[in-house]
């Protein structure tokens, strides 16, 4: 939603002759309506992924917000089929979610979901399961020495940083070699 980031996905899109992709933008949350969100200044250097819906510790200046349209996934987007549904939203997980209870519902797709807010883990697990989903921790580094450009620069400040999600699969479906992974259990947190 954020607009800065929206334009430079459509000049991206235009750039590189990709006209099966139809940008939209647009926030993803429970119910439609509007939001305030960040305005953030791209011309320092930052995280601008890591925005978060709604105030923000330090903003107090209307100026430093803009309003953002919300819709669901329910309403907003008309698929004939879905086969994976990435949510990474900065703890809005569990309300995009519920938005898309229906639109999951109808084609069940494989969920990748952002988990790594503990306090709000119980019941993102709590919806998954009650969809009908298994779910599994899946957690990894956000950087590996092996990587693809051979780069042995490593940026963060904490050792062995990891991204914490859940691959939530429709129950039944053959998962191989995570089974010791899978959360059972809404209190289940994830351990290294």
């Amino acid at each position: 939603p954020q607009r800065g980031v929206f334009q430079l996905l459509c000049a991206n899109v235009g750039l590189n002759g990709l006209d099966q992709i139809q940008p939209l933008q647009f926030a993803i949350g429970k119910q439609p309506g509007k939001a305030r969100m960040l305005r953030p200044n791209y011309r320092k250097s930052g995280n601008f992924g890591s925005i978060s819906i709604g105030e923000q510790p330090g903003a107090t200046n209307p100026s430093d917000y803009e309003s953002v349209i919300v819709g669901t996934l329910d309403n907003m987007l008309k698929l004939e089929s879905c086969r994976l549904l990435k949510v990474d939203c900065e703890g809005m997980e569990l309300d995009v979610l519920k938005g898309a209870a229906e639109f999951i519902k109808t084609h069940k797709p494989f969920l990748y979901v952002e988990n790594d807010r503990k306090e709000k883990s119980p019941a993102l697990i709590s919806f998954v399961l009650e969809l009908g989903y298994e779910a599994y921790w899946h957690t990894p580094l956000l950087f590996r020495r092996d990587n693809f450009y051979e780069n042995p620069e490593y940026v963060f400040e904490v050792e062995r940083l990891a991204s914490i999600n859940m691959l939530a699969v429709p129950h039944g479906t053959k998962v191989i070699n995570i089974d010791d992974k899978k959360i059972t259990d809404p209190e289940d947190w994830w351990k290294d």
